[in-house]
């Protein structure tokens, strides 16, 4: 049962999170459905942790233990993985370092192909009228 009671919570926050079109159809009929489930599975979850916590500290702390090791180790692959390709050969700052260099190698060549603008003929100087004449 409460097998059933998670896969509802995430399906329900899955589909609650998701960019759904605004121009009706089934996607807005998913979500109308889904909302009161979500909002269902998010209240028993809430009630089943307080009841864990209220019945037994040390299952409580447990769990948020493993929460915290998990957000860790989740959060130290995304690090080790986001370094490794970095490092590659071909890796993401080798990447940039080529993008860099052909930037620069493009603008080099702008500069040499632009040609210096003809010189504007020179404007002509209003000279004021004398009153007297």
């Amino acid at each position: 049962m409460f097998f059933l009671l998670r896969s509802a919570l995430w399906l329900g926050l899955v589909f609650s999170a998701m960019d759904w079109p605004r121009d009706g159809g089934i996607a807005s009929d998913i979500q109308a459905i889904s909302a009161p489930a979500v909002a269902q599975g998010r209240a028993a979850m809430a009630e089943k942790i307080r009841k864990t916590c209220l019945e037994s500290m040390a299952d409580c702390i447990e769990g948020a233990a493993r929460l915290n090791r998990l957000a860790t180790d989740l959060a130290d692959q995304k690090t080790t993985a986001v370094a490794s390709l970095r490092a590659a050969p071909g890796g993401i700052d080798a990447l940039l370092a080529q993008d860099h260099e052909l930037s620069r190698r493009e603008q080099a060549a702008d500069l040499q192909s632009l040609q210096p603008a003809p010189a504007a003929p020179p404007l002509p100087v209003a000279r004021p009228k004398s009153l007297g004449r």
